[in-house]
C-alpha cells in the first residue's frame, strides 16, 4: 500500500466512511475484520492517507447494508480531480446528517459563517428547524430536525470552536413558521450572542448592496495547522467543500469586509432585542412591521 499525503478530497470520503461505520456500531478493529483488511489499511483510507478504490467503496458501503445511493455520493467523490474542491451530493439528506461537515465542524478552531436569507443551522431553533424542513420533507421532519439539532452539541465542548455569525437583516426578516416561531428564535439569538466563543453580527440592509450578495457560506479554519482553511457551501442538493488558495483568499476577503460593514457585538444585542420585542406584540400585522 502506497502512503499518500492526504487531500481535502481523500479526508473528506475518509470521514464519509468512518460515519458509516461508527453509525453502524463498528470499531475500526471489527470493520477491518469483516473488510478482511489489514488494520493499517483502513486507519489509512479513513484518514485520508490512501486513495481508496471503488471495489473498497463498494465493499464498504455493501458491508454495512447501506442503499445504492450512499454508494453513487461516495463514488463521486472519489471520481474527482485534486483541484481545490469537492463536490458531494447528498440526495434525500440534508447537509446536517453530511459527516464530511460534522467532522469538520468538530476540527475547527474557528468557524466563520454568513448568512443572506435564513437563521445559520447551528443557531436554529427547533421550531424554525421544524417550519423550515416539514414544508418540504413532512414525513421526515422529526429526524431531520435531530439531525441539525445535534450539531450544535458542539457549543458544549470544553474545546468549541471560536464561532462569528454574520447574519443578514433579511433572514431575520423573513417569517419562517409563525411570529411566536421567529420571537422564539431571535430570543435564542440573543442569548447565543452572550455565549462563550460565540459572536453574532448582524448586518444591516441600510449599507445596501455587500460583500456576501451572492450568498452564504462557511468558512472553517482548523487546529491542524497542515490542513489549509476551508469553505462549505450548499446548494440545493450538493455541498462544495474547497480549500484552494484563490478561493480561500476571496471568501476571507468578504469576511474581512463584512466585518466593516456589519454592526458590532453590542450593537447587534440590542438590534435583536428591539426585533423581538417587535415580534411580541399581539394583534400587530407583522407587514406593517416590515418583518413578512
Amino acid at each position: 500500500m502506497v502512503h499518500i499525503p492526504s487531500s481535502m478530497r481523500t479526508r473528506s470520503v475518509g470521514d464519509e466512511l468512518i460515519g458509516l461505520r461508527k453509525a453502524a456500531g463498528y470499531s475500526g478493529q471489527q470493520m477491518s475484520r469483516k473488510l478482511g483488511w489489514e488494520n493499517s489499511r483502513l486507519n489509512r483510507i479513513e484518514n485520508g492517507k490512501y486513495h481508496a478504490t471503488e471495489v473498497d467503496i463498494t465493499q464498504w458501503v455493501t458491508i454495512l447494508g447501506h442503499p445504492r445511493s450512499v454508494l453513487d455520493e461516495l463514488l463521486t467523490m472519489i471520481r474527482q480531480n485534486e483541484d481545490g474542491f469537492v463536490l458531494q451530493p447528498h440526495g434525500l439528506r440534508l447537509p446536517d446528517q453530511l459527516h464530511t461537515l460534522i467532522r469538520h465542524e468538530t476540527k475547527a478552531k474557528t468557524i466563520q459563517n454568513f448568512e443572506l436569507a435564513l437563521v445559520p443551522g447551528l443557531l436554529q431553533t427547533k421550531g424554525y428547524a421544524h417550519a423550515l424542513i416539514s414544508r418540504r420533507r413532512p414525513n421526515e421532519a422529526d429526524e431531520l430536525v435531530q439531525a441539525r439539532l445535534d450539531r450544535q452539541c458542539m457549543f458544549k465542548r470544553p474545546k468549541q470552536p471560536q464561532c462569528t455569525f454574520f447574519i443578514h437583516e433579511f433572514a431575520l426578516r423573513l417569517v419562517v413558521g409563525s411570529r411566536e416561531v421567529m420571537h422564539d428564535q431571535v430570543v435564542h439569538l440573543t442569548f447565543m450572542a452572550s455565549a462563550h466563543g460565540v459572536s453574532i453580527r448582524i448586518v444591516p440592509a441600510s449599507i445596501g448592496p455587500h460583500a456576501g450578495v451572492n450568498g452564504g457560506f462557511m468558512f472553517m479554519e482548523h487546529e491542524d495547522d497542515e490542513h489549509s482553511p476551508l469553505v462549505y457551501v450548499t446548494i440545493k442538493g450538493i455541498s462544495l467543500i474547497m480549500d484552494g488558495e484563490e478561493i480561500v483568499r476571496e471568501h476571507r476577503s468578504v469576511l474581512d469586509e463584512l466585518d466593516r460593514t456589519a454592526l458590532d457585538e453590542e450593537q447587534s444585542r440590542w438590534w435583536l432585542v428591539k426585533l423581538a420585542s417587535e415580534y411580541d406584540r399581539p394583534g400587530e400585522d407583522p407587514h406593517a412591521l416590515g418583518l413578512a
